[in-house]
């Protein structure tokens, strides 16, 4: 949150209650959406989403900046080098 990150976790294959349980039990503290099925499906459409986990880049507009990041370590990568 100190350079303005946030991270936003949106399951594409998963059942509400497992989903529920998954962010309690692994204590995953940031935003954390169930979406609709309408909702869901136009997420997979409009980011390609197919597999999970996958992760994207977007700027405060919600600009793609970096997609299918892939790993985490991926992400921190892109991370360090945009914030020097």
């Amino acid at each position: 949150h100190k350079i303005g990150l946030e991270v936003v976790a949106i399951p594409v294959e998963s059942d509400k209650d497992e989903w529920n349980k998954y962010v309690i039990d692994e204590h995953l503290n940031w935003l954390n959406i169930f979406p609709d099925p309408g909702q869901l499906d136009k997420l997979r459409s409009d980011y390609k989403l197919t597999v999970s986990p996958t992760m994207y880049l977007l700027d405060r507009k919600k600009i793609v900046l970096t997609q299918r990041l892939g790993r985490i370590e991926h992400l921190e990568a892109e991370l360090n080098q945009r914030i020097r």
